[in-house]
Formats: structure tokens, C-alpha cells, sequence
């Protein structure tokens, strides 16, 4: 931890996003700089057939942002492959995905209230989901409940802050190609009593594009998150 440099990283997960990490990178460059922060952005590519690349690439003269490229896993291992790398970059890591749902407008709410804290889990006010998204997100919020003694609101938030010594502990802990790696995150913290605090945000429909997961597919996803938390949760106990 003795070589690191910035205050946040910030780590972005994006799969075939040419419409929206544009306008995402221009938001968070933004607002970090009107925080006077020193950070970096991590864009983790989940090997993406579209122009997402080059566009991450049109930024190459901000040394601030950092394109790390993937063969195709999933969500879950790119948010890993990003936490993995940002530990030893900035005291907090901090996640977000890039639609844009949750406004990095926002992230100042959290930033402002890590204060004496581990971590910072925001949840999602007035969120709309289907009936079986809902259900899906109950289920979670149980589970992690059951297994971690975890009472956060949301669970499996892309929205998070984290502080890196912390981070780099838990993570020693998750295998890399876990499907739903922040729901394991929110258990061990709590299983591990570490000081969290929550924070609401405003949750947004995204602007453009379809989410990568549909309710089939996280219906199907969500058994395999299932059994990955019950091993998880052996692991911490």
C-alpha cells in the first residue's frame, strides 16, 4: 500500500457500450476534477465487438484514464480484474457501471460521507423493476442476510465505495471468475464487521441500449450466484 498515489480509482466494467462510455468518462473526468481529487479511471472491456474500444482509445492523452482489455467472462470477473488493479492505485476504490443509471453526479454523496468509514454502499431510490427482477433482488438480500448477516438495502448496487486496504483483504477471498462478486463484497463486510455506511441515490432508466442480462438470463445466472455465495460465505465464516 506504500506506493499508492491517488485518492480514487474508479473502476468502470463495459461490454458494447460505443452509444454511452463517451458521455461516461466525460461525466466521471468531471466530476472528479470538480472534487479536486487525484484519480484514475479504469475502463475494463469485457471484449466488446463494437466501438467501445476506440472510443475509450480517443482519450489516450488523459493519462488519468486507463483501458484494460479482456477476453469475454462476464461482468462479475471484469469488476474483479478492475478491483484487482485499483487496490494499488488509490486509498478508495470506488465502482460504477457505465449506463449512466446511477449519475456520477452523485458519487460526491458518498465520497463526503466516507468519513471514519470502510465503505460507503449507496442504494437505489424509486428504483422500477420487473416482477422478476424484484423478486431476484429480495432473494439476493435474503440470501445475503441468511449467509453473511448482511442488512444493506441494495445488496448488488454498482455504486460503491471502498477503502483499498479493506478491499484488498476481502478480495484474497473471492475467486476471480465469480458471477455476482459485489453481493459477496456486501456480505463480507458485514460478516467481517467492518464500519459501512449506506447512502440513497436516484436511480435513472439508462438512455440508450439494453441491459446484457435479461430477466431469463438472470433468472438462469441467479442459481449459479447462489451456489457461489453459499461457498463464498464458508470461506469468511
Amino acid at each position: 500500500m506504500s506506493n499508492i498515489q491517488k485518492n480514487v480509482a474508479v473502476v468502470v466494467p463495459v461490454f458494447n457500450e460505443e452509444s454511452l462510455i463517451g458521455e461516461c468518462i466525460d461525466e466521471w473526468v468531471t466530476v472528479l476534477n470538480s472534487l479536486n481529487l487525484s484519480y484514475e479511471i479504469l475502463i475494463i472491456d469485457d471484449g466488446s465487438s463494437d466501438s467501445t474500444v476506440s472510443v475509450v482509445e480517443s482519450y489516450g492523452d488523459n493519462q488519468d484514464i486507463k483501458l484494460i482489455r479482456k477476453d469475454n467472462e462476464g461482468h462479475g470477473p471484469s469488476i474483479l480484474l478492475g478491483y484487482r488493479k485499483a487496490v494499488s492505485i488509490a486509498e478508495w476504490v470506488f465502482q460504477a457501471d457505465s449506463d449512466n443509471e446511477i449519475s456520477p453526479h452523485q458519487f460526491s454523496l458518498l465520497w463526503t460521507g466516507r468519513q471514519g468509514k470502510d465503505a460507503v454502499i449507496a442504494w437505489r431510490e424509486n428504483r422500477f423493476q420487473t416482477r422478476i427482477r424484484h423478486a431476484i433482488t429480495v432473494i439476493a438480500r435474503l440470501v445475503t442476510r441468511v449467509l453473511f448477516r448482511c442488512h444493506l438495502r441494495d445488496v448488488n448496487i454498482p455504486f460503491r465505495l471502498i477503502r483499498s486496504e479493506v478491499l484488498m483483504v476481502i478480495l484474497e477471498r473471492i475467486p476471480s471468475e465469480t458471477f455476482a462478486p459485489n453481493i459477496a463484497l456486501s456480505g463480507a463486510l458485514s460478516l467481517m464487521n467492518y464500519d459501512v455506511a449506506e447512502c440513497p441515490v436516484v436511480f435513472s432508466e439508462r438512455a440508450s441500449g439494453d441491459s446484457s442480462l435479461s430477466d431469463l438470463k438472470a433468472v438462469r445466472k441467479g442459481s449459479r450466484a447462489l451456489l457461489e455465495l453459499i461457498k463464498i460465505s464458508r470461506v469468511f465464516s
